[in-house]
C-alpha cells in the first residue's frame, strides 16, 4: 500500500513539472540522463590513462583513444566536463574540434589532439542526425509533437599520420556513382543514396604539412566495409611529386580544394613568400570520386584576357594584343622572348598564381624556352587589361604540373 501511494505520487509529480515547465525542459532523445553512469563504469579508461601519463607511448595512447571510442558510442552527448571528472588526468590534454555536416543525414567529429607528443593520432566519429517526434504538453497544456534530434554514433576510426607529419584540415567528400542503366523491363534500379550506403561513398581527405620542411601533404582514404583504407583514385589527376615539390596549404569545401602553393628552387630550398614568381593558387574540383584541375575560361574571369593576350600573340594579332594591354609598351617583352607568331604557343601552359593583391591576379605562361612570361590583370571599373609584364626563369618544379592543367 505504501509502496503503490508512493508510486502515484511521483506520477503526479512528473505531470505537475510537465503542465508547469512548458517547453524549456524536455529532454533530449537519446540523450543518457546521467553521463557519468556510463563513465563510471568505464574503470578501463581510468586505468589507461593513468598509464598513459606514467608511460606517454603511442601504444598506451591508442588504448585511451579505445576507450574514448566506447564511451562515445554509449554517450553520443558526451560533455568533456565529465571525462575530467572521471580522471583529471585528461584535462591536461588539450582538444580542438573538427565539425562537418557531410549530408542531411550524416555528421562528423574530428578529435585532435594538440599539446601531446602523439599528436598523429587523430579520432574521428561519424554519426546519424535521426529526427524523432516526442508528444509533450505546452504551457496551456494541450498535447503536441515536439520535434527533437539525435545523432547517435555509427562508426569511430582512429586515423594515425606519420609521424613528421603536422595535421592542418580534414574533410568528408560524398562519391557520385552512376546511375545504374536501364534493366530489361524499361525500369531504371533504384540507386542508393550516400546515406543508405556509406560504405562506399564517402572519400576522406586530409591535409598537413611535413614538420621539418613545411611541404604540403595531402592524403585521400575510402570508407570501405567500416574501414578506412588508403584511396590513390582521389588525387590520380595530381601529379605525384605534389608533396615533394612544393609548401603551402589546402582549403577544403565540399565541392573544391583550395591549394596555395609555394615551390622548392633548385637546391630543394623553400623559396620565400615574397617570392612571387614562385608561388601558386590551384583549384582542385571534385567530379564523382576524384580531384581534377579546371580553369574556368569567361569574358568576366581574370584568366580571361591573359588567354585572349596570348591567341593574340599566337596569331601575330599585334593591335589585338595591344588592346589587352594597360601600357601598350609592354608589348616589347613578349617581342623579346621571341612569343610572337610562335607555332608552338598552342601547347603553353596559363596556370594562376598567387594574388599580388586584392585586385591584381597573377599568372604564369609557361612557355617551355628560355623565360617563363608572367602576366598581371587588373580589373578597371568594368574592363579587365593586363597591367603588367615580365620574364622568370622556368620553375622546374611545375614540369609535371603542366601535364594536368588545361591550357
Amino acid at each position: 500500500m505504501l509502496y503503490s501511494l508512493s508510486r502515484l505520487l511521483n506520477i503526479l509529480l512528473v505531470l505537475f513539472l510537465n503542465f508547469s515547465c512548458g517547453w524549456e525542459n524536455l529532454p533530449v532523445f537519446g540523450q543518457e540522463s546521467d553521463n557519468s553512469l556510463a563513465l563510471n563504469a568505464n574503470t578501463q579508461f581510468n586505468q589507461d590513462l593513468d598509464q598513459y601519463f606514467n608511460e606517454s607511448n603511442s601504444g598506451n595512447f591508442k588504448k585511451v583513444l579505445a576507450d574514448l571510442s566506447a564511451i562515445i558510442k554509449l554517450n553520443p552527448n558526451i560533455d568533456i566536463n565529465k571525462l575530467n571528472e572521471v580522471n583529471p588526468n585528461f584535462s591536461k590534454i588539450k582538444i580542438k574540434f573538427l565539425n562537418q555536416s557531410i549530408n542531411k543525414s550524416l555528421v562528423s567529429k574530428i578529435w585532435l589532439f594538440t599539446n601531446i607528443a602523439q599528436k598523429n593520432l587523430i579520432l574521428i566519429e561519424l554519426s546519424k542526425v535521426v529526427e524523432h517526434k516526442v508528444l509533450a504538453k505546452n504551457k496551456k497544456h494541450v498535447n503536441k509533437n515536439f520535434n527533437t534530434v539525435s545523432k547517435p554514433v555509427i562508426a569511430n576510426f582512429l586515423l594515425e599520420l606519420p609521424k613528421n607529419i603536422t595535421f592542418n584540415d580534414a574533410h568528408w567528400y560524398v562519391q557520385i556513382n552512376d546511375i545504374p542503366k536501364v534493366n530489361s523491363d524499361g525500369k531504371i534500379p533504384k540507386h542508393k543514396s550516400p546515406e543508405k550506403n556509406i560504405d562506399t561513398n564517402l572519400v576522406l581527405v586530409v591535409s598537413g604539412n611535413n614538420a621539418q620542411n613545411e611541404k604540403i601533404y595531402l592524403k585521400s582514404y575510402k570508407l570501405v566495409n567500416g574501414l578506412l583504407i588508403n584511396n590513390s583514385i582521389a588525387f590520380e589527376c595530381l601529379p605525384p611529386n605534389l608533396n615533394e615539390n612544393f609548401t603551402g596549404t589546402a582549403k577544403f569545401d565540399d565541392k573544391s580544394i583550395d591549394l596555395n602553393l609555394a615551390s622548392f628552387n633548385s637546391q630543394g630550398m623553400k623559396e620565400g613568400i615574397n617570392a612571387l614568381t614562385n608561388t601558386y593558387s590551384l583549384k582542385l574540383y571534385w567530379l564523382k570520386d576524384k580531384f581534377s584541375f579546371s580553369v574556368d575560361i569567361n569574358p568576366d574571369s581574370p584568366n580571361y584576357p591573359a588567354t585572349e593576350f596570348m591567341n593574340a600573340l599566337a596569331n601575330n594579332n599585334m593591335q589585338l594584343a595591344k588592346s589587352w594591354l594597360k601600357d601598350s609598351n609592354l608589348i616589347s617583352i613578349p617581342k623579346y622572348a621571341k612569343l610572337i607568331q610562335d607555332k608552338q604557343i598552342n601547347i603553353y601552359k596559363l596556370i594562376s598564381m598567387a594574388k599580388v593583391n586584392s585586385t591584381k591576379n597573377r599568372y604564369r605562361i609557361i612557355t617551355g624556352k628560355v623565360d617563363d612570361l608572367i602576366i598581371d590583370v587588373e580589373k578597371n571599373k568594368t574592363r579587365w587589361f593586363v597591367t603588367a609584364l615580365f620574364l622568370a626563369k622556368p620553375d622546374n618544379s611545375l614540369k609535371s604540373l603542366t601535364q594536368n592543367i588545361l591550357n
